[in-house]
């Protein structure tokens, strides 16, 4: 793409990777007349030589290979592979390895970056002990996206042995690629490094909170152990390698809404797979399927269940919750804003159950109870619908709805005890607030990611964090 086969000044390293990562050096001769040719980018096909490299009797081989000429790379596609994109990292290297999305370049010698332990605390290290010098080994982070990251600070904590190395030394710079070798964009940072004592290891120092915003899009954070030839090599280690570091703590924003918008759920289509559902506002459907009233009892659609409250043709989409013990149906609200003074609902059993147990709450926004009661109802008959409808009182704050069913007949294999839940609404405690049905035809979303913090451009199975163009935040159940 920008980069040529080799540099005139001599032979040059480039690095291939495979679809399963795995990585082979590819050296390519400064003397040959393509030399100065621009590499191609993408996935494609390379042919060469391939030979082994062994620097001395008692170091590893590298395989490497030799291109013939620059037409020994074909069919190449032209795209460049996506890096995984992060808004935030918090990483302690408690899993013993180099993390998922990390990356190690050993530009030099034969050592590398690893994860160890000491006291019950593991992190990562490098030394040039017993290995064969010199030294220049990354370890560097996934992509970072400072742009839409809301703290846009880097802090870690380095502990060093000198070992009475007066060569090692540990850097950490910004990177435009996740390899050193590639990158153009190649800045130092000027953290606050450990300090290597007399003797023995320094004791943990933190860097500080280094400022990233000066630099807008996608980069790399590389911490880079570099020695040369020396009598001893220090051990150098980093732990806490923190950025945007609550980014992944979604601070909900409550909604101004008078009724549930169960009609979203699964993209408004019934179905009898039960599972985990979210509606366009947050509303969450966990171990429950989704049923619609029809003009027949047949699942997913039933006739008792009719119409919507607020309509006099569209049918309802109705919340059936799982009554087995061992995977319990729930239906909780996203944080509502402006209190609630009452609840109503219509309930039912579509199968062929006879009794109907839910423990109904009004939680705070830090979910502690404000407000319970239990609906239970021992004699319902199967395919009715019936009201429920209670006053609450001294609930004024921004609040959560949780409904779940307790499971009479205690049952931890058949679905039992299954409770339709459909036209939930509630009157405010505050007055003035209107209905949910405000116009969000021009709210659109912004950007997405995964629990971890990977941006992605289309949803994916699990929980998504979206937010949009209004300025809200919501997390997202994908099935």
């Amino acid at each position: 793409g920008y980069q040529p086969f080799a540099f005139s000044t001599g032979t040059t390293s480039r690095i291939l990777t495979d679809d399963k990562g795995n990585e082979l050096v590819v050296r390519n001769s400064g003397y040959a007349s393509w030399c100065g040719e621009i590499l191609p980018v993408g996935n494609g096909d390379v042919t060469g030589i391939l030979s082994i490299y062994k620097p001395s009797y008692n170091a590893g081989v590298t395989w490497q290979l030799y291109l013939r000429d620059n037409n020994d790379c074909e069919n190449f596609d032209g795209i460049l592979p996506e890096s995984e994109t992060v808004v935030y990292l918090d990483e302690g290297f408690e899993d013993g390895k180099i993390p998922d999305g990390w990356k190690t370049v050993m530009v030099t010698g034969d050592k590398n970056w690893y994860v160890t332990s000491f006291n019950n605390n593991h992190y990562a290290a490098a030394t040039g002990y017993k290995g064969i010098p010199p030294f220049d080994i990354w370890l560097i982070t996934p992509a970072l996206d400072i742009t839409a990251a809301d703290d846009k600070t880097l802090s870690f904590r380095t502990e060093v042995n000198a070992y009475g190395s007066t060569t090692s030394k540990f850097e950490v710079y910004v990177l435009n690629t996740n390899d050193p070798r590639t990158a153009t964009v190649i800045e130092q940072l000027n953290p606050t490094l450990a300090v290597a004592p007399t003797s023995g290891y320094s004791g943990w120092v933190e860097s500080g909170s280094v400022d990233l915003s000066k630099y807008n899009g996608i980069f790399f954070i590389g911490f880079r152990y570099n020695a040369s030839e020396d009598n001893y090599f220090a051990t150098w280690c980093l732990d806490d390698v923190k950025f945007n570091p609550d980014g992944g703590n979604v601070t909900p924003q409550p909604i101004a809404a008078n009724r549930a918008d169960l009609e979203s759920l699964n993209h408004g289509t019934a179905t009898g797979s039960y599972g985990t559902y979210t509606s366009a506002s947050g509303w969450v459907a966990d171990n429950s399927c989704v049923l619609k009233g029809g003009t027949e009892n047949s699942s997913p659609t039933f006739q008792f269940i009719g119409f919507r409250n607020d309509s006099e043709t569209e049918y309802a989409i109705a919340v059936c919750l799982n009554g087995k013990t061992t995977a319990s149906g729930s239906l909780t609200s996203p944080l509502v804003k402006n209190g609630i003074k009452k609840l109503k609902f219509n309930y039912g059993l579509p199968f062929s159950n006879d009794k109907v147990s839910l423990q109904l709450q009004v939680l705070d926004k830090d979910l502690n109870v404000m407000w319970t009661e239990q609906l239970d109802n021992e004699n319902a008959a199967t395919k009715v619908a019936y009201t429920f409808e209670k006053e609450i009182s001294d609930v004024t704050s921004d609040f959560y709805i949780r409904i779940t069913n307790n499971c009479p007949q205690q049952s931890e294999v058949a679905n039992k005890d299954r409770v339709a839940i459909w036209n939930l609404i509630w009157e405010s405690a505050i007055s003035g607030v209107d209905d949910l049905n405000t116009d969000d035809s021009n709210v659109t979303e912004i950007a997405r990611y995964t629990l971890d913090g990977r941006m992605v451009s289309a949803p994916v199975p699990g929980i998504n964090i979206v937010r949009y163009s209004n300025g809200i935040t919501r997390k997202e159940v994908v099935r």
